[in-house]
This record gives C-alpha cells, sequence and structure tokens, in this order.
C-alpha cells in the first residue's frame, strides 16, 4: 500500500509538467520551446525521484510516539555550559523525564555531576542507581525548579542493570535499540530530558 501510494505521489509533478509542456508547445511550436518542456521534464523527473525516496524512506522508519504528563518548562531559564553546571548544581530531590516520560516513578535524588572536557562526556548520578551520561552536550538550561537538556550527539540512561541508549539528529531523538533507531516522537517544545523538583 505504501508503495503505491509513494509512485501515485512521485507521478503528480510527471503528470503535471506533461500538461503544462503539451499547453507550451502548443502555443509555441518552435526549438526553444521544445528544449524548454524537455528540461521542465526532466527536472519534473528528479523531484518524482526525491519524492518517491523520501515517502519510502519514511515509512521504513520505527516511529515511537510518546504522551507526557511533564509539569510545563518554565520560561526563565538559564543557559549555562556543562562545565558551569558540574560547578554549580545542588543535590535536589524531583523526577527525571526522559522524552516527557517518567524515567522511574519515585522521586531521584541528584547526587553528582562530572564534566569531562577530553571526551565532552557529561556524568548526572542520582539515587536509585540511575545514572545519564551525555556526549555532545551543548547548554543545560537551569530554572528555579527544573534542570534541562536540550541538544546532544549520545546519550545513555541506566537504570541499575537496564540501560537506554538515544541520539539526536537535527532536533529529532532517536532510541538506539540494538543496531536500529526508532524514531521517538514527543513535543518539541519540550527538551528531551528534564530533572524537575
Amino acid at each position: 500500500m505504501q508503495k503505491i501510494k509513494s509512485i501515485s505521489l512521485a507521478l503528480l509533478p510527471i503528470l503535471g509538467v506533461l500538461v503544462i509542456g503539451v499547453a507550451i508547445y502548443a502555443f509555441f511550436q518552435s526549438t526553444p520551446a521544445l528544449i524548454f518542456v524537455f528540461f521542465l521534464v526532466l527536472v519534473s523527473l528528479l523531484l518524482s525521484m526525491g519524492i518517491y525516496k523520501r515517502s519510502m524512506r519514511k515509512s521504513k522508519e520505527k516511529v515511537k510516539v510518546v504522551e507526557t504528563d511533564l509539569p510545563e518548562i518554565e520560561n526563565d531559564l538559564i543557559y549555562i555550559d556543562p562545565n558551569n553546571f558540574e560547578a554549580n548544581f545542588s543535590k535536589e530531590k524531583g523526577l527525571l523525564y526522559l522524552a516527557g516520560e517518567k524515567v522511574v516513578d519515585q522521586e531521584v535524588t541528584l547526587t553528582q555531576v562530572v564534566y569531562d572536557k577530553l571526551t565532552d562526556d557529561l556524568k548526572m548520578s542520582f539515587s536509585s542507581g540511575i545514572k545519564v551520561i551525555a556526549k555532545g552536550m551543548q547548554n543545560i538550561g537551569v530554572g528555579d525548579q527544573q534542570v534541562c537538556l536540550f541538544y546532544f550527539d549520545h546519550m545513555l540512561i541506566k537504570v541499575g542493570k537496564r540501560s537506554r541508549s538515544f541520539t539526536m539528529h537535527k532536533k529529532e531523538l532517536y532510541e538506539v535499540l540494538e543496531e536500529e533507531e526508532s524514531h521517538v516522537i514527543f513535543t518539541h517544545k519540550i527538551p528531551p530530558l528534564v530533572f524537575h523538583w
């Protein structure tokens, strides 16, 4: 079914250019008009191939839609770099959310933050054996009752012996499951990781 839908979408530019090309050649029966119509046909073929590839790629992508019960994100967040966050974090007790869903159901305490400049790793340790390791962190939003991690290259979350791995591409969050990536869709107004107390 997806293949038929992709082919029909890809045929639309070709059919449109075919109608326009016949109309142009009917009014201007000359070699320059024919060359222009030929150019339009080539452009429509390239456009059709791009549409077909894009629609087929979207059909293969695994998507996980997340509903959230996350409290509203504070408007007056202060953005700091990971080095300043390591130096100035406070041990607060609150809930940890990943892509809008709770990591664990009980409250946890932020116990340790370590930033390694050499490997660009930010390691956050919480009570209950929860560890968050983020590579390629750029900015961290800190508010009165929240800490928000916005953009990172790779993130690993360990809860006891279980671990989950995530990557971000163009502000889109992907969960890595063995060798496959699953696109995680959540409200893009919220950051991927939020610690709220």
